[in-house]
Formats: structure tokens, C-alpha cells, sequence
């Protein structure tokens, strides 16, 4: 059994992220994830011997707690970015990102990650 990341994980925060940057730095970055398709990691796994029993995208929308939460949520998963922009930049770079990111990642008075798992089981045949 495993569970990560599937197609289509976070695809509106990097989106927003990707925007900020082309303002901020004048160029995008290529994130530092693969979120496979179904498809994709079941072929993987078929090919490493294992047989794929059951695999499915499951959308998995997911309230941050806090009015900054998107910030921090930045600063923890892009940290090796946001040090690429000078510190003087940063808040103008964060504040980019829930601008772009707002439209679709504001609900209800705070921010959702728009996660998408791959939850898959595979075993290895007798």
C-alpha cells in the first residue's frame, strides 16, 4: 500500500507559485516533485515485477489552519526557492503567490491545498 502525490496534486498552488516567480525573478522553476498518473506508476511497478491489485486518483482538497498558512506552507516545502529570492524580495514574492493562488485556494475565509493523492496497492505474485 502507498499513497503520495498523483497527477494533478497542487497543480492551482504551483500554477501561483510559478506566476510569482516570472514576476519576482523573471523566470519559472521546475518544481522539485513528480506526481505520477495512475498509469505512469502502475507500468512502473508491472515492470519491477509487482502486480497492481487496486489504484486510484483520489481529489483530497485540504483546509490549512491558519490566515498565513499558505506562506508557511511555502516556506516549508520551497525553502530552497525562496532562498534563491533576495530576503528583501520575499514578501513581495509571498504576497504574489496568494494573489495568484486566491481565486481558486481561498474558501470560506481561509486557504485549502488542492492535493490530489495516488493511493494504490500492489503485491508481489507468488
Amino acid at each position: 500500500m502507498a499513497e503520495f502525490g498523483g497527477r494533478g496534486n497542487i497543480q492551482f498552488l504551483l500554477a501561483a507559485v510559478q506566476a510569482a516567480c516570472k514576476q519576482v525573478l523573471g523566470t519559472a522553476v521546475e518544481p522539485p516533485w513528480y506526481f505520477p498518473s495512475i498509469g505512469e506508476y502502475a507500468g512502473l511497478l508491472e515492470r519491477k515485477g509487482l502486480e497492481v491489485q487496486t489504484a486510484v486518483l483520489i481529489d483530497r482538497p485540504t483546509p490549512l489552519d491558519s490566515t498565513d498558512a499558505l506562506r508557511m506552507w511555502i516556506r516549508m516545502f520551497w525553502g530552497k526557492l525562496l532562498s534563491r529570492i533576495p530576503s528583501e524580495r520575499q514578501n513581495e514574492f509571498l504576497d504574489r503567490v496568494e494573489a495568484a493562488a486566491r481565486p481558486m485556494l481561498f474558501r470560506d475565509g481561509g486557504w485549502v491545498a488542492d492535493y490530489r493523492r495516488l493511493r494504490l496497492m500492489a503485491v508481489k505474485p507468488a
